[in-house]
């Protein structure tokens, strides 16, 4: 008599933890409105914790993942219009993955909380993760005391410039005198013309400028920044 051979039990599949948390591994990552889209909402950026609107298990986290954005890098809210809440992440491309499980879900909340605190003022949008904190604060800053002026004064040394090199061509050194000769604020001009990068800089701009069609008149200045002005990344 043949017998049939016992059927063996199997046993259980070790239970897969919910990834409720991802941690970002390089410079930038992009927040998209939809995944694929070209439009930026945001970033996130190295190490940063990145939390998903739907958990997913650690050994299947899709290629494209919704996240809620608290914490992100982004624009400042418009009056009177919200910002928004969520948006796509790419988690990996060919050649690389983006993202990884962070599996300390206690560790990543507080990490979220940390960058979130230091971000939702607004005063970061799209910066790089390399910038130094001296540069950042730099960008934060609105103009400084007399920045207005010097704006103005280097505007109408530059359209002086122009005018000069329209009429006759000249090299550096000759277009450094006949500015110190002509322009009103001459101990200004002197002082900010004795850098020979400087003059290099404005003739090369001035020659540029000439062979461009003249204005009708030099009177009036481009606007500069406000003080409320953040400059850009």
């Amino acid at each position: 008599v043949w017998w049939l051979p016992k059927r063996q039990k199997s046993c259980p599949k070790a239970a897969t933890m919910a990834t409720e948390y991802l941690r970002v591994l390089v410079n930038t990552v992009a927040i998209r409105d939809e995944p694929g889209s070209t439009d930026r909402l945001g970033d996130f950026t190295k190490n940063d914790a990145v939390k998903l609107i739907k958990p997913c298990t650690s050994d299947g986290v899709p290629e494209w993942v919704e996240v809620d954005m608290v914490g992100a890098i982004r624009e400042p809210a418009e009056e009177g219009r919200e910002r928004p809440s969520k948006g796509f992440v790419r988690t990996r491309n060919r050649v690389a993955t983006l993202l990884e499980p962070w599996t300390d879900s206690t560790e990543a909340s507080k990490a979220r909380d940390d960058q979130a605190a230091k971000r939702n003022d607004g005063t970061s949008w799209f910066k790089s993760a390399t910038r130094t904190a001296a540069s950042a604060a730099s960008h934060a800053k609105p103009l400084l005391a007399g920045g207005r002026e010097e704006y103005e004064r280097r505007q109408r040394l530059h359209a002086a410039a122009s005018d000069l090199i329209r009429e006759c061509r000249m090299g550096p050194v000759a277009l450094r005198q006949k500015l110190l000769d002509t322009f009103d604020e001459k101990d200004w001009a002197a002082a900010h013309l004795a850098d020979d990068k400087v003059l290099r800089a404005l003739h090369f701009v001035a020659e540029r400028d000439a062979r461009a069609p003249a204005v009708e008149s030099h009177g009036s200045v481009p606007t500069p920044p406000s003080p409320e002005q953040k400059v850009p990344v």
